[in-house]
């Protein structure tokens, strides 16, 4: 289930904006206690404001099919302390050059697993932080760039 998607023009040519999209991604995601497994995967804890109260996830991130300059796909699983809650998503980035040096970029996450009765009271606040985390990204990359 597609639960966000960006799509930009940056000015800059393919190459330099791949040079950017690793850093916009785990900037954008605001992790603490951010632990480097290897150059593809990554551990941390983000903390989803909620109405109330802040629910703390830890996410563990994986990237697959990195395909420099042309996109890069991630896993994604975060989990609820105790374990109560997890979640599954993909998340895609895809560069592809345009007219006059720029390039194209098409960011896109999708809701794999999620079970029903969270994602009940749960999907609205994915939906909103992970457009959050999409429009950071946007902005890191266009300043980077």
């Amino acid at each position: 289930m597609l639960i966000a998607q960006k799509r930009f023009t940056v000015d800059g040519d393919q190459q330099k904006v791949w040079g950017a999209v690793g850093d916009a991604l785990f900037q954008s995601l605001s992790l603490e206690q951010m632990q480097i497994i290897d150059e593809n995967n990554v551990k941390g804890i983000v903390r989803l404001k909620m109405l109330f109260f802040t629910l703390p996830l830890r996410l563990t991130i994986a990237m697959e099919n990195v395909n420099p300059p042309a996109g890069l796909e991630a896993k994604v699983c975060a989990r609820t302390s105790p374990g109560l809650i997890t979640t599954t998503q993909t998340t895609r980035i895809r560069l592809a050059p345009v007219q006059d040096g720029k390039t194209e970029v098409v960011a896109s996450v999708d809701l794999t697993k999620m079970p029903l009765f969270f994602r009940l009271f749960l999907l609205w606040k994915m939906k909103s932080y992970t457009a959050m985390v999409l429009s950071n990204i946007q902005s890191y990359i266009e300043r980077a760039v």
